[in-house]
């Protein structure tokens, strides 16, 4: 039998509460819809006639500054339905980005499916973005009952995507010349837009410092990095919403600037820092690498709001637990936030279906100008 899951952690943002918005959807052609609350959240099931006894759980992306408790699809249902595979998604209970939760509304909304329609002979988590930490949990914490995962752009973890927000801010202080004691002096997004960004936006060398820095510390050296950071430039807010809620922290990291042309003792020396409020994030559960089934991480290079240092990270993780015969890294060159078209969700699907069920591990090296599956990304430049 799976084991047992814990209970619900309540919301701890002190907001109003949340507002569930009906699950009900209409089904394919092929298909029955089911849909409910679970958890004090909603949920979706997509079941096909013709059944093949496997089951996709979806780990949607970040809703995190919303009030409504909803469900996505998965982009890829059209897909899961058409080859027979039963499909799950949950709203969770909260929007806060707690990575352990998620794994576990995902387990409790896997028994709901087992209570229902019989339990699944396999089930891969399928996950986007800021759902990505969830589903990497989910293959640590719950392996009776998920046996691979795809994670398409996803974060490394809440506190990796937080202490991102203080290296980008690291990096446009230095770049820019402001000091410790004038950031601190704030207001902090005066200091933030008009010290900073707007000085970045006017000064080519500022700029040019500032883009050599943040793209050492976002992943390294690659192709449409700079096309990534100029669609997604709201960055920047986030990294003021981090730093204002105390979210953020980099106290005593050692920088490591690679090719970035600036010295790295004057760096470490001169860099801003900001300081967490264990309070504000407690324990979120992240990633550790320890996962007990194949899982494939699909990449952009240029991703400006889950950067290629994600993947990186989540690799170092997993090869440092001693299980980097269980991961594959597919990268592929654009630069879009989950930049990926129908047929490249399709194919990394299909390959982990492949791995897990038959055995079946695509093989590496990686080539930065052709995207191939690989163990190791750390070439990727």
């Amino acid at each position: 039998m799976p084991q047992a899951i814990p209970t619900s952690t309540p919301d701890p943002s002190g907001f109003d509460p949340y507002t569930r918005i009906s699950p009900a959807f209409d089904s394919l052609s092929d298909a029955k819809a089911h849909y409910g609350e679970l958890d004090g959240g909603v949920y979706q099931i997509e079941v096909p006639e013709d059944w093949n006894g496997d089951l996709v759980i979806y780990f949607k992306g970040s809703n995190r500054f919303s009030r409504d408790l909803l469900v996505e699809s998965p982009p890829l249902r059209s897909h899961f339905i058409s080859q027979g595979y039963a499909w799950a998604a949950t709203s969770y209970n909260t929007n806060l980005p707690i990575s352990g939760d998620e794994a576990r509304q995902a387990a409790l909304l896997w028994d709901h499916f087992a209570q229902e329609f019989g339990r699944p002979g396999r089930t891969f988590a399928v996950a986007d973005s800021a759902g990505g930490d969830g589903a990497l949990v989910a293959m640590d914490e719950y392996p009776d009952r998920f046996d691979g995962a795809l994670v398409a752009c996803g974060v490394a973890g809440v506190l990796p995507s937080f202490d991102l927000s203080a290296d980008l801010l690291a990096a446009g202080a230095y770049a820019a010349g402001v000091t410790q004691a004038e950031f601190d002096a704030g207001p902090l997004q005066d200091v933030v837009e008009n010290r900073i960004v707007a000085v970045i936006e006017r000064d080519p060398e500022v700029r040019g410092r500032f883009l050599a820095i943040w793209e050492q510390l976002s992943g390294g050296v690659r192709p449409f990095f700079v096309e990534g950071y100029q669609m997604r430039q709201d960055i920047w807010s986030l990294a003021i919403d981090d730093t204002r809620l105390n979210l953020s922290d980099n106290v005593g990291r050692v920088y490591d600037l690679g090719d970035a042309g600036i010295d790295d003792d004057d760096f470490n020396r001169l860099a801003i820092r900001v300081s967490r409020d264990p309070a504000k994030v407690g324990d979120p559960g992240d990633p550790t690498g320890s996962i007990d089934g194949p899982v494939i991480l699909l990449h952009t290079t240029g991703d400006g709001i889950a950067p290629l240092s994600y993947a990186k990270l989540t690799a170092e993780q997993i090869q440092g637990q001693g299980k980097g015969d269980l991961l594959r890294v597919r990268v592929l060159e654009n630069a879009y936030h989950c930049g990926f078209d129908y047929e490249d969700g399709i194919d990394a699907f299909d390959t982990l279906v492949r791995w897990v069920s038959h055995g079946e591990k695509p093989l590496p090296p990686y080539s930065a100008s052709v995207p191939v599956y690989a163990d190791d990304i750390s070439v990727a430049q």
